[in-house]
């Protein structure tokens, strides 16, 4: 099976180097997402901030590959320290409130821009359920 490029015109659009979101045998990848807006401009703020930016990007990728925040399988956040654990936690638990997805988190040197965190997500989709329009490759 070939994988898919997945492109959604509601969220930052990648740069030439990545995709936002990649297919395979039902199952999406989605890319490293930022507190960025729909311009792709960070936005500091605090922890609970960017977390909530984070995942709502997330939640809308998720949407426009016809999922649910419940088909998510797993999830990786790379935190810029340890301190930002709690904060982020508090609004994690409001998207995954039951039944949660694996989850991995580790401590970076760095997260570009000088931002708190970064999440990348996999998540289970029906492919029949993904409009053709946001397939480019």
């Amino acid at each position: 099976m070939k994988k898919k490029v997945f492109y959604s015109k509601k969220c930052v659009p990648p740069t030439p180097s990545y995709s936002q979101a990649v297919i395979h045998n039902g199952v999406a990848y989605i890319s490293g997402q930022l507190s960025l807006d729909i311009e792709g401009k960070i936005v500091h703020g605090s922890v609970e901030q960017q977390t909530r930016i984070i995942l709502d990007n997330v939640k809308t990728l998720v949407e426009e590959l016809g999922s649910t925040m419940e088909d998510v399988l797993s999830t990786s956040f790379y935190f810029a320290d340890n301190t930002v654990f709690p904060e982020f936690d508090k609004v994690y638990r409001q998207y995954f409130p039951k039944n949660p997805p694996a989850r991995v988190a580790t401590i970076s040197s760095e997260i570009y821009g000088g931002l708190a965190l970064e999440m990348s997500a996999i998540v289970a989709v029906d492919e029949d359920k993904i409009p053709l329009d946001n397939i480019i490759g």
